[in-house]
């Protein structure tokens, strides 16, 4: 038992003396193996990652930066006169007065004479369930006038604020009934994201806010229609 034991010893210190190079070299080579998977490898995934970050971050200091500027280029009041405007045009509720003084105005430039009228109000809360882009008011009403005046009316009603739009009319005479409609639509909630590039209205934006601005009723609330 122990002769065979001796044997192996030799054959092994044999073998170990004959091959030593190739696993001294061997060793090296899983060595620089096992570094190459556990330490270089990982760090070439941080240092990509890290770059990343890096760009990541610049770019979100690039947009704030962005932002920052345009706001301070912006005045508050001008800021609050474009937000009345455009509410003045498009309410965010209904807006009774807004059209009873729309009409009055309409009819006062065009020299017509407002009749009866009625309104189709739907929900007096003002919310509104319906899924339609832009809800609106019904108005119906007739007009004392003839073919000319009505028009002249009409495109009155066009240029007052709020808007609207002629869904029917019937013309008889010398007198005329028409159903309008008056739009308005709730303000979106406003959801502040870091990350997004602000941007300053288009010269179309612009113009469309002059335009608003050149049609905007009178501040005056009395609602009397000419009889």
């Amino acid at each position: 038992m122990s002769q065979k034991i001796i044997i192996d010893q030799n054959l092994l210190k044999i073998l170990y003396i004959r091959y030593k190079p190739y696993l001294i070299y061997g060793g090296i080579i899983i060595v620089c193996l096992v570094i190459f998977l556990k330490v270089l490898i990982p760090q070439v995934y941080d240092f990509f990652a890290a770059r990343d970050e890096v760009e990541q971050l610049r770019t979100r200091v690039n947009t704030l930066n962005q932002n920052i500027n345009l706001l301070s280029s912006l005045s508050d009041s001008d800021l609050e006169s474009d937000l009345n405007i455009t509410a003045l045009a498009l309410p965010p509720e209904k807006d009774f007065a807004g059209i009873l003084n729309a009409i009055k105005q309409a009819s006062a430039k065009s020299g017509a004479v407002v009749g009866d009228y009625s309104f189709s109000i739907g929900e007096i809360s003002g919310k509104t369930k319906d899924v339609k882009k832009h809800p609106s008011i019904e108005v119906n009403l007739s007009l004392k006038n003839n073919i000319r005046t009505t028009q002249n009316f009409l495109n009155e009603i066009y240029k007052i604020l709020p808007l609207s739009e002629v869904s029917a009319i019937d013309v008889s005479g010398n007198s005329a009934n028409i159903t309008l409609l008056f739009y308005y639509k709730q303000l979106p909630k406003i959801q502040y994201n870091k990350n997004m590039n602000m941007k300053a209205l288009s010269n179309q934006d612009t113009a469309l806010l002059e335009d608003l601005s050149s049609w905007k009723i009178s501040d005056s609330q009395d609602s009397s229609l000419t009889e």
